[in-house]
């Protein structure tokens, strides 16, 4: 078990460097930091408590959620056109 969580965890990191260098044009190790928080990271965070009390998030969770993510790319400075929502 312990060798496929670590081949998911690189895969995760693989598709994630994918997504950040199309969306962003660069690889760097801060803007994947940057990009990871937005559509993983901060998702995560959102829901962690609803679902481990075996409840829906709140309707809400999907706005924090967008907000974060367009915070994270208007830092990194990302032009609207070149945005992919997650």
């Amino acid at each position: 078990m312990r060798r496929r969580a670590e081949q998911l965890g690189r895969q995760v990191e693989t598709e994630l460097r994918g997504f950040t260098g199309r969306l962003c044009g660069r690889r760097d190790a801060r803007t994947v930091r940057s990009v990871g928080y937005a559509v993983v990271d901060a998702p995560l965070a959102a829901v962690r408590r609803h679902v481990a009390a075996g409840e829906s998030p709140p309707p809400y969770a999907d706005a924090l959620i967008r907000i974060t993510y367009e915070a994270v790319i208007n830092q990194l400075g990302i032009a609207p056109t070149k945005r992919s929502a997650p």
